[in-house]
């Protein structure tokens, strides 16, 4: 016996609405009878447990679509959109009639122009329209041999099911977003139900991406067998970043924002660390109008200056094609059906919304006697565009736009309302029905349009926000074939030629890469100090005022080294906050002029606590201001990290947001917590990432910081000897804070004495911890780096020259903790002052030979 109604508590479709779960006469649909009696059985038990766990994982995931400027999580409903394989072979047969009649468009209005001159266009609205690029005028994209390109690689429409049928909302030709989040949906669905998405026949997604794959590899220019290529993004406030950096991975492509690329003679190359690389195939996230600032916008920000011109010479093929937005100019549906008949010779298969055009008298005489009946919207989409619901407008805002339509009519379009299906959707309490609009996705291929089996679903309780860009739940999209059977790859493809890349990385990637490296060795330095030196004054009160606060002053100095400066207060001096600290000697003898009047002292507070510096947000080393950086870097080349280690990062963020919440009482707590994450990132960055350049950069940030950080430690609390009574407290907690303590008690079972202490720290390579092995360490990672050409000192020589005198100084470790009557270890501060001055010189290097692209660079060792 078949579900009812009745059976699944509150779900309520209204009797003038298509509900694709029940049909008119209120029977359950047959897939869906099934999916319920699995789902529904429990009034919403197992489906919360399912909604929990796909929750979790999204959040793991990061995956985020930015919602009017806020990164908000992208939010998945764990019941799928059901679609029948017969509705769907329908649907299909329309799709591609509808394409075919848009390329034709495209190619028309960038070619011959005959449907314009016919009058058969809305003239006004195309030729005003930002995507009717002049400059690409003109344009035949010939591909390899004879073929001729198309413009509309990729292809998406919005879709809507009503009573009365389906019905194209929209079509998205510029640069369709939402497939890459269909795959990622199919992923987290399939997983809670995969036994019933096969139960059913579900038809698989996976293998349209291969195809993306292929036919992305196809546009490449004649001649070109190994084609380089790559994902164009605006950047991470692109409000699908995710998306873009998710394809990135899946397909094995690099990602790269507008300053990655440069134009050289009427080609593309990518700017890595090994020099200028050819690109040969652009997959663009950046509308056409902003792609050159040098022929199209002056003023755009995300363009590559000269691609317009690489482009028309055919030495890089862009997909979609520029200029293929002028298909989703609104004023087109008003006369679509006839321009099918026209460029096809057939008749409509699939219906748009009635649409009227302003710029037509007839149009614009009925829309402006219907404006609180229709939606008016403009004729250019963008995310500076929006529509308006008559209905829901006041009489005085129905008059303002009145005036707006009748100020520049062909820039506005009047259309009905769809009435759209409800489908079923757990609320976190219940199965409701909600608005639904499915967006589906073509791709070009030389026997066809290939379209994805599924799509993106967007839900909502308010109709007019189902729109991606403005809100609503997100559905997994299933295709029920029960006689679907065969395996994912079944059919031949063309097999793409093996490019080795394994030495590529863009030069903005592999900087993004050693500053990770190099705020991820802050966090867990800052935690670990301040911790140290909390358990220490926790255990031995007497050390808050022992000796004039001698202890408090040593450790808040050490400890404002790695925080850094504060930021000036407005009206300040400024001050250069990157900036290694003072000389040793000027920085001890401060030290102990403070030490005479703890009012003198003007650094962490005596009284706030260490633990207040990890929150300090005026510092440029602060635990939160690391971690902004630290997860800022990683959502710029999130393509390069395993879906484990986003999953760890994503943690950190939450960490991260808890720090900013925390009283001062939980400070030290949530820091313990952030420091396990951090941890975990460290070692899946270890154990996961091959070493490749990325990775080798992201190790030297870390080298090089590991090593500063404790150079500058020591200089503050062993290059003075301290107060007498207090240098076992002092040196306990350095040991401490670097980790160290445990493995000095194991070997020497004494006390600790500076010239074992500064061994340990400074000189032994068994000490994952000391400054000897961070400088192994960058031997190793820089001897893999390229070669830099040009006369200056190469990375090489100036890691050797920073190993010398640590050489040296293990040999003498006696003779550098030595100290005058001045209490002044003049050995070691000016062994640890030559160490900061070698690797603040060898960080400069590499910033300005690796990631400021004014030479080349050949891949080898040094």
């Amino acid at each position: 016996m078949s579900l009812s109604r009745l059976e699944i508590r509150g779900y309520d479709a209204g009797p003038d609405e298509r509900d694709e779960m029940f049909d008119a006469t209120g029977d359950i649909r047959e897939a869906w009878d099934t999916l319920g009696r699995a789902l529904f059985a429990d009034d919403g038990l197992s489906l919360a447990r399912h909604a929990a766990r796909i929750r979790r994982r999204l959040l793991g995931h990061g995956t985020t679509f930015q919602i009017h400027g806020t990164g908000e999580s992208w939010d998945l409903d764990p019941i799928p959109l059901l679609i029948d394989s017969s509705d769907w072979a329908m649907l299909r047969a329309g799709l591609d009639q509808r394409v075919r009649a848009l390329e034709a468009i495209v190619a028309d209005i960038f070619g011959p122009q005959r449907l314009l001159a016919a009058g058969l266009l809305p003239t006004d609205a195309i030729v005003t329209d930002r995507n009717y690029l002049r400059p690409c005028l003109g344009t035949g994209r010939q591909g390899p041999g004879t073929a001729t390109l198309p413009h509309l690689t990729l292809y998406a429409a919005d879709l809507a099911r009503s009573q009365n049928g389906i019905t194209v909302l929209s079509d998205r030709t510029e640069a369709p977003i939402g497939a890459g989040y269909a795959l990622e949906n199919r992923d987290l669905v399939s997983g809670a139900f995969a036994d019933l998405a096969a139960r059913l026949g579900t038809v698989p997604i996976a293998r349209w991406f291969i195809g993306l794959r292929d036919a992305l590899a196809q546009r490449a220019p004649s001649g070109v067998d190994d084609p380089r290529i790559v994902i164009l993004t605006p950047g991470t406030s692109d409000p699908a970043y995710f998306e873009q950096s998710y394809l990135a991975r899946t397909l094995g492509f690099t990602l790269v924002e507008p300053a990655d690329l440069t134009v050289r003679a009427g080609r593309v190359f990518l700017k890595s660390v090994t020099g200028l690389e050819p690109v040969h195939v652009i997959l663009r996230w950046v509308p056409s109008y902003l792609t050159d600032p040098v022929e199209l916008r002056g003023d755009s920000t995300v363009g590559v200056p000269g691609l317009v011109e690489a482009w028309r010479r055919g030495s890089v093929s862009i997909v979609n094609a520029l200029g293929s937005g002028i298909a989703e100019n609104q004023a087109l549906l008003a006369c679509l059906g006839g321009l099918i008949a026209e460029v096809l010779g057939e008749e409509p298969i699939l219906s748009s919304p009635q649409t009227w055009w302003c710029g037509d008298p007839v149009g614009r005489s009925h829309v402006l006697a219907n404006l609180g009946q229709l939606i008016i919207k403009p004729v250019e989409r963008g995310p500076d565009r929006h529509s308006w619901f008559g209905p829901n407008l006041s009489v005085g805002a129905l008059q303002t736009l009145r005036n707006q339509i009748e100020a520049a009519p062909h820039r506005y379009i009047g259309q009905e309302q769809v009435t759209l299906s409800t489908a079923p959707c757990f609320d976190g309490e219940a199965v409701r029905p909600r608005h639904a609009v499915l967006r589906v996705f073509g791709l070009a291929q030389p026997s066809g349009y290939a379209w994805l089996e599924g799509g993106l679903t967007r839900s909502s309780e308010r109709p007019e926000e189902v729109a991606l860009a403005t809100g609503g739940i997100s559905k997994d999209t299933w295709i029920i074939d029960p006689s679907h059977r065969r395996p994912v790859a079944v059919s031949p493809l063309r097999v793409l030629p093996q490019v080795d890349l394994r030495a590529s990385v863009s030069s903005r990637a592999a900087e993004t890469m050693y500053w990770i490296g190099r705020n991820l060795e802050r966090s867990e330095a800052l935690i670990r100090s301040v911790r140290a030196a909390e358990r220490e004054v926790d255990q031995w009160h007497e050390l808050r005022d022992e000796a004039d606060g001698s202890w408090m002053l040593t450790m808040s100095d050490a400890l404002d080294a790695l925080a850094g400066p504060p930021n000036p207060a407005p009206g300040a001096a400024e001050t250069d906050i990157e900036s290694e600290p003072v000389e040793t000697s000027q920085r001890c003898d401060a030290v102990t002029a403070a030490g005479k009047s703890r009012r003198g002292f003007s650094g962490t507070g005596l009284e706030s606590g260490f633990a207040s510096l990890l929150v300090d947000t005026r510092r440029p080393r602060s635990l939160t201001t690391s971690l902004g950086f630290l997860l800022s870097g990683a959502r710029s080349v999130r393509e390069l990290f395993s879906t484990d280690t986003w999953r760890v990062l994503s943690e950190l963020a939450e960490r991260r947001s808890e720090l900013e919440r925390a009283e001062p009482g939980e400070i030290l707590d949530t820091a313990a917590a952030t420091l396990t994450s951090l941890s975990a990132v460290s070692g899946l960055l270890g154990e996961s990432m091959v070493r490749d350049p990325g990775w080798r950069f992201l190790d030297v940030g870390r080298r090089i910081e590991r090593a500063l950080l404790l150079a500058w430690t020591l200089e503050r609390t062993v290059v003075r000897v301290p107060v007498p009574g207090l240098a076992p407290a002092v040196y306990e907690t350095v040991l401490a804070g670097w980790d160290s303590l445990v493995a000095y008690r194991r070997r020497h079972r004494s006390d600790i004495e500076p010239a074992t202490l500064v061994t340990l720290l400074a000189f032994d390579r068994s000490n994952p911890r000391s400054i000897s092995f961070q400088v192994h360490a960058l031997a190793a990672d820089v001897a893999a780096l390229p070669v830099l050409t040009g006369g200056s000192e190469s990375v090489v020589g100036l890691v050797a020259n920073i190993m010398a005198p640590l050489e040296s100084g293990r040999t003498h470790v006696d003779a550098l903790v030595h100290h005058g009557d001045d209490g002044y270890r003049e050995g070691l501060g000016a062994l640890l002052s030559q160490l900061v001055d070698g690797l603040t010189l060898l960080g400069e290097r590499i910033e300005l030979g690796y990631f400021v692209q004014v030479q080349g660079a050949s891949y080898g060792t040094g």
